[in-house]
């Protein structure tokens, strides 16, 4: 934004600048300036500038009954005082403060270039102004929009911890009184003590989920997502997760298969935050997949990078969902195969750490054919944060 410490004083100043020598008489001066509609005139002495003459001193001389013929140079009324063309406005502001001139010439290379007045000053600061007002409003109704949209996350948020907490701790504090009213070593009758365990279990492993995922998220928003990268091999962080989603996958009736390419080269990534990734990809497919249906998780080296790819056979999606895919609390039509719980941020959280990384997503889908969700991580993060990286939705 332009100030009065940025701007100088050759962009603000009154040019080309009208000279008149000295011997001129102050009628002649005075008609000069009439003509030319100037508020001063610069006086030069054998070719030199001596000073300035203003249309107020013209007037002011004239009016006292000064004789109309004497020569405009004994009226200049003060030593000539000069600023240089590249210096800041605020610098001339200082000068004529500290002389008292409301009129100043400027210089370049010796020659007048130009005169600076008050006036040109006063309205540049206008300008300046009314450019720093508009700026302000401007910012105030960005962050206004901000805020809002920070309520109403926030809103968003509450409102979804109050309702997706409230069934896992009815299940979990229902079970919990059974078992605390039970004597020692009686039965319930009909139930398995270790399904109800494992009841109490998966309960618990769902609000921790969601927890984790509103953290994540919240993280996020706020732009404090850390990452702790290191030299890891995909396939480290990959492997051990997919065996735990291979028995839910089998106890679906899924076949889950993995094509790793072998020799994969390191990547610069987190692996808690990349597990992650890979979790909601993969128990998203198992989640949206009917029984007999197949996922394959696919990771292959690229120009520069990895890519890894969840392909499934599953319901697929919609395509007036497809936009959906990858923003906060997104609900679309298509639903899990076993009523799973789902909170709507897996995807968005998907999206900020593999960008986060200086990576890519992608996704294509047919619509009862099955699905691909997949990334492209970069083998150094900071090279690839130097450009753009647009997702492909």
């Amino acid at each position: 934004m332009k100030d009065l410490t940025s701007i100088r004083v050759e962009e603000i100043m009154t040019s080309p600048v009208v000279s008149v020598p000295g011997s001129l008489s102050l009628r002649e001066t005075a008609a000069i300036v009439e003509k030319r509609r100037i508020s001063c005139a610069v006086v030069e002495e054998n070719g030199v500038p001596a000073g300035i003459v203003t249309e107020r001193d013209l007037v002011r001389s004239l009016g006292r009954g000064v004789d109309p013929s004497e020569p405009v140079i004994n009226h200049i009324g003060k030593p000539l005082v000069s600023v240089d063309a590249s210096i800041p406005v605020n610098q001339v502001l200082a000068v004529m403060g500290d002389c008292s001139i409301r009129h100043l010439p400027v210089m370049s290379e010796g020659k007048v270039v130009g005169v600076v007045t008050q006036t040109n000053i006063m309205r540049f600061s206008e300008e300046v102004l009314k450019s720093y007002s508009e700026s302000l409003e401007e910012q105030v109704k960005e962050q206004t929009v901000e805020l809002r949209k920070a309520g109403e996350f926030k809103d968003h948020i509450l409102g979804m911890a109050a309702h997706d907490l409230r069934t896992p701790l009815t299940v979990i504090t229902y079970w919990a009184e059974v078992l605390e009213s039970l004597e020692d070593g009686e039965e319930i009758e009909g139930v398995d003590r270790k399904h109800l365990l494992r009841t109490i279990g998966a309960q618990a492993g769902q609000m921790n989920r969601l927890i984790t995922d509103l953290l994540d998220i919240a993280r996020v928003q706020k732009g404090k997502l850390e990452l702790r990268l290191a030299p890891v091999s995909i396939e480290a962080v990959v492997a051990p997760r997919l065996d735990v989603y291979a028995a839910l996958a089998q106890k679906k009736g899924i076949e889950l298969r993995r094509e790793l390419a072998e020799g994969l080269p390191q990547v610069e990534l987190d692996a808690e935050r990349i597990g992650t990734v890979v979790d909601n990809l993969v128990s998203n497919a198992v989640k949206f997949s009917r029984p007999g249906d197949s996922i394959v998780i696919r990771a292959q080296a690229v120009n520069g990078g990895v890519r890894l790819e969840v392909e499934d056979t599953g319901q697929g999606i919609r395509p007036e969902d497809m936009p959906k895919l990858f923003t906060e609390f997104a609900k679309l039509e298509t639903k899990p195969t076993a009523n799973e719980a789902s909170t709507g941020l897996g995807l968005a959280i998907v999206k900020k750490v593999i960008e986060h990384h200086g990576g890519k997503v992608h996704v294509s889908s047919r619509l009862g054919k099955g699905s691909t969700f997949g990334f492209t991580l970069p083998l150094k993060r900071d090279a690839a944060l130097q450009r753009p990286q647009p997702s492909a939705v």
